[in-house]
């Protein structure tokens, strides 16, 4: 079945393995904000630490952005 998709690919590879590593950093991006809430939930509010919550919640926004600008990325290099 690979080799048959294989060959309507041409040259087209180097997008689909772009494409491949873009949705991974993606969803590793969005896997990790649960853990990330997790950890707030665990460690910061039970020791009253603010600025532990608040580089956490930093971390999870940046996470995100990340995440957004990979998808993006994804869906412009899957147009081709």
């Amino acid at each position: 079945m690979i080799r048959r998709l294989a060959a309507y690919l041409g040259d087209n590879r180097k997008y689909v393995a772009y494409c491949f590593f873009l949705v991974t950093g993606e969803v590793v991006c969005e896997l990790l904000m649960p853990l990330l809430m997790a950890r707030i939930i665990d460690v910061g509010i039970p020791a009253n630490d603010i600025w532990y919550i608040a580089r956490i919640g930093v971390l999870m926004v940046v996470l995100g952005v990340i995440a957004i600008g990979l998808g993006v990325t994804n869906m412009r290099f899957s147009a081709y």
